[in-house]
C-alpha cells in the first residue's frame, strides 16, 4: 500500500510541475509510452528467458507481500516447543498440515519422519538459502531493467529527432518537435527511477525481513526437535526476531 501511495505522491508532484509549466496534456504521447513500455518488455526478455522472467516477477511479488508478524510466528513456535517438551515430538504429528510457513512446515514434517538434527538443519538451511538467492535474482533483474530503460528512452528520442528533421517544415515546427521528441526520455527516466528502482528496493527489504523469519523458523524447529525447555528456547529464539515484536517468554 505504501508503495502505491509513494507512486501517487510522486505523480502528483510531477503533475504540479507540469501544470505550472503550461498544458500538462502536452506530456501525454501514447507513441512514446508504447515505445518505452515495449522497450521495457524487450529488455526483460533479452536479460532472461520467458520462464525466468515469470519466475522473477512471481518471486518479487512474494517478497513484497506482507509477511506474518514476527510475534505471531514466535508465539506459534513457542506453543510447539511447549507441546514437544510436555508430550514429546510425536504429539506434533500432523501439525505440519495446518502450517503456512514453508520452513516450519517442512521442519515439522522432517521431525515427524524422525530425521536427526544435522539432517534437519542442513535441509532447512539449504531451502532458506535457495529462497534468498531467488529473491536476490529477482531484485537484480528489476534493477538491470531499470538501469537499461533510460537508454531505450534516449534511442526513442534520437529516432524522433531524425523523423522530425526529415519532415522539417520551418522554424515554427522546430521547438514543438524537439519537445515531443524528448518525451521518451521523460517516460524512460520516470518509470526507471520512480517505479522500478523503488520496486527493487522493496524486494530487497522484503527479502531481508523474510530471511529473519526463516532463521527464526529454523531455530524453532531445532528447538522442537531437541526438546529444549521453553524458557531457554524463548531466550534463544527471541534473538532472531525484532526486539520490538517479540516479548521474551
Amino acid at each position: 500500500m505504501s508503495f502505491v501511495l509513494g507512486i501517487v505522491i510522486c505523480a502528483a508532484a510531477l503533475a504540479v510541475i507540469s501544470i505550472g509549466g503550461g498544458n500538462p496534456s502536452r506530456l501525454l504521447d501514447y507513441h512514446a509510452l508504447l515505445l518505452v513500455a515495449g522497450g521495457m518488455a524487450g529488455l526483460a526478455f533479452i536479460i532472461c528467458p520467458l520462464k525466468e522472467v515469470a519466475r522473477n516477477l512471481k518471486t518479487a511479488a512474494s517478497a513484497m507481500r506482507k509477511s506474518e508478524n514476527n510475534q505471531k510466528l514466535f508465539e506459534r513456535i513457542m506453543e510447539l516447543v511447549q507441546t514437544a517438551r510436555r508430550e514429546g515430538v510425536l504429539a506434533l504429528d500432523g501439525r505440519e498440515d495446518d502450517e503456512k510457513n514453508p520452513i516450519l512446515k517442512k521442519g515439522l514434517s522432517l521431525i515427524a519422519g524422525s530425521a536427526d538434527r544435522e539432517t534437519i538443519e542442513s535441509i532447512l538451511q539449504k531451502d532458506a538459502q535457495n529462497m534468498a538467492e531467488r529473491e536476490k535474482t529477482a531484485q537484480e533483474f528489476i534493477e538491470r531493467v531499470a538501469i537499461m530503460l533510460p537508454g531505450i528512452g534516449v534511442l526513442g528520442t534520437l529516432v524522433e529527432i531524425v523523423q522530425m528533421l526529415y519532415t522539417y517544415k520551418g522554424p515554427q515546427t522546430l521547438a514543438p518537435g524537439i519537445a515531443r521528441s524528448l518525451l521518451p526520455v521523460v517516460y524512460g527516466g520516470a518509470i526507471a527511477y520512480l517505479v522500478l528502482m523503488p520496486l527493487a528496493s522493496r524486494v530487497k527489504s522484503g527479502s531481508d525481513r523474510q530471511k529473519q523469519q526463516r532463521e527464526l523458523a529454523i531455530q524453532g524447529v531445532l528447538a522442537i526437535q531437541a526438546g529444549e525447555p521453553p524458557h531457554i528456547a524463548g531466550e534463544r529464539l527471541s534473538i532472531f526476531a525484532e526486539s520490538t515484536d517479540v516479548h521474551r517468554h
